[in-house]
């Protein structure tokens, strides 16, 4: 570990705490948890939303997260925590990469969505295979043991006709592509999603629009609203 990033984590947890050095491993390789991000899809000069999930009985205080991106294909734009408490905060010293930390005072249950970001693609491309690598990543725990995590990257795929949530297919994203994956969800009579309308609805990109897909549309346009009040 470098020394940047070794005093980095211990920094970030609650000032209360001890500080010491280099930490001890306290899990054996097999055992570690796994970090990954997922997208889906985007169009050229849209918006990709990506996760940062992590699976495995995992406990922590604190981590540190470095992604590198092409920034001739993508743009860094936001970031949130999904972590309940604690402190959460974006870092973008080039326009080549970002890192994120986040630091609370305790050990808390780590499973799940971590991270929610979004980034921009740029024009030229569309029916391009963009990457989204991850570099660094440490998490520790209250005691300031090192937590070994296994990461793995994600490719956002740029679609030449992708609207993220337009599941009707209108050019817009808006309450009727809720109503419109209810009623295919529903299996109402006579509809059924357009092959477009079934990527663009796909918006946690598990390969099916259910109820999370209509939770998220709506959200989504709940979002742009206040935007632009």
């Amino acid at each position: 570990m470098n020394n940047k990033l070794r005093f980095l984590l211990p920094l970030c947890i609650a000032a209360s705490m001890s500080v010491s050095g280099a930490f001890p491993v306290n899990a054996e390789e097999g055992d570690k948890p796994c970090l990954t991000l997922e997208s889906g899809y985007a169009g050229e000069n849209d918006i990709v939303f990506v996760d940062a999930v992590i699976n495995g009985d995992t406990k922590a205080a604190a981590y540190t997260l470095n992604l590198g991106f092409d920034p001739s294909k993508l743009e860094f734009v936001s970031a949130s925590s999904c972590l309940k408490g604690g402190t959460f905060y974006c870092n973008t010293p080039t326009d080549d990469s970002v890192t994120f930390v986040w630091s609370g005072n305790k050990d808390i249950d780590i499973n799940g969505e971590m991270i929610k970001m979004s980034f921009k693609t740029r024009g030229n491309t569309a029916g391009e295979t963009v990457s989204l690598l991850p570099g660094h990543c440490i998490m520790g725990s209250a005691g300031m043991e090192e937590i070994p995590v296994e990461i793995k990257g994600c490719d956002i795929n740029v679609l030449k006709n992708f609207k993220y949530g337009d599941a009707n297919c209108d050019g817009n994203t808006g309450l009727s592509d809720v109503v419109a994956i209810t009623k295919s969800r529903v299996k109402a009579t006579g509809y059924s999603l357009k092959e477009e309308g079934l990527v663009n609805g796909d918006t946690d990109n598990n390969k099916i629009v259910d109820e999370k897909d209509s939770e998220n549309v709506l959200n989504f346009v709940s979002e742009s609203t206040e935007e632009e009040r």
